[in-house]
């Protein structure tokens, strides 16, 4: 009888999504999941003793990660079933019920963000603004290098392949230069990269690659959630500031619309205000026209409703009119 253990597919999995060309930060996500996860939880067991109550179970295992990691496992875990299926390893696939993610993922609050940084080294205190300042992910940080800034523009190949173009605030370009400054001065400015690190370094690593963020969260006495809240943090407060859904959109490299609109947190307060500013512009406009077909039936309306402020009619002709509330 032949065998089909699991951790030779999970294998055969990586291999021919390599042979498939799928980008490297998404090979090394698949390639994390096999080893850190899939493999030590399967293990050698046999492709067809996994059914749907084996994989419910293994969901629930894995319940304390966060919902976008356990959807993770879960597609890597269906592609690896896929493949056994092409081989004949298995009869049937099992349903990934994948989970919801999280309504509203935490973001910092301003006063939050200033605690971290204070509590940052110097050079954590560049990598984090620069998360701050332009929603980059924490590879893109970690393995950039000085000839992807020029003209005060930084251009870095995201996810897919694509290529993502950044304009630099003043204020991040001025850091950006104390930071090679400093550098230098500590002997390290002989160096292609931003942000040097040791040649065994490895950014799939998480703990590896924390760059000393965990110590400063810590430091700051705020629960400690990784670089990718720093991302989150920025684009939540790009659309309070800002608003566009589309432009924010671009600015972090998203494919789909549907992934940015997660970072909309929408509360009463921005509801009341934008409201308010919508009738600020487009009442006075509306009311000059109505004033202009008939004027006193608008006046004595205007006095019954208790309207605040005064109510000045034109002295000029109704196709001119013009009011003010």
């Amino acid at each position: 009888m032949e065998l089909h253990p699991f951790n030779e597919y999970a294998k055969m999995f990586l291999e021919r999504m390599e042979s498939n060309r799928v980008p490297k930060n998404t090979l090394k996500t698949y390639d994390w999941a096999v080893h850190k996860h899939l493999i030590p939880y399967w293990g050698s067991q046999e492709m067809d003793s996994i059914k749907q109550k084996e994989v419910d179970l293994f969901k629930t295992a894995k319940m304390k990660l966060s919902a976008a990691t356990v959807n993770l496992l879960l597609q890597v875990l269906s592609g690896i079933l896929k493949l056994a299926k092409e081989y004949g390893a298995v009869d049937s696939l099992p349903v990934m019920h994948c989970l919801a993610p999280h309504k509203n993922e935490h973001y910092l609050t301003e006063k939050e963000s200033i605690r971290l940084l204070s509590e940052c080294s110097p050079k954590l205190y560049v990598m984090v603004a620069l998360a701050l300042t332009t929603g980059l992910r924490r590879e893109n940080i970690f393995n950039l290098k000085w000839d992807e800034i020029d003209d005060n523009i930084l251009t870095v190949k995201v996810k897919r392949g694509k290529t993502l173009s950044l304009p630099l605030s003043p204020q991040m370009i001025v850091l950006l230069e104390q930071h090679r400054r400093f550098m230098i001065k500590r002997g390290e400015g002989d160096t292609e990269w931003v942000f040097p690190r040791p040649s065994n370094y490895k950014v799939a690593k998480s703990d590896s690659a924390d760059g000393g963020l965990n110590r400063a969260f810590k430091k700051a006495e705020l629960p400690y959630s990784g670089w990718h809240i720093l991302r989150h943090t920025f684009a939540t407060s790009f659309l309070k500031s800002v608003g566009n859904l589309v432009l924010l959109q671009n600015i972090l490299g998203h494919s789909d619309i549907a992934q940015t609109a997660r970072y909309a947190h929408i509360d009463m307060g921005q509801k009341k205000k934008a409201l308010e500013e919508h009738a600020n512009r487009s009442l006075p406009v509306m009311m000059g026209k109505a004033i202009a077909k008939k004027p006193q039936d608008v006046e004595k309306f205007m006095v019954d409703l208790n309207f605040p402020g005064s109510l000045k009619l034109p002295e000029s002709s109704p196709e001119t009119c013009q009011t003010t509330i």
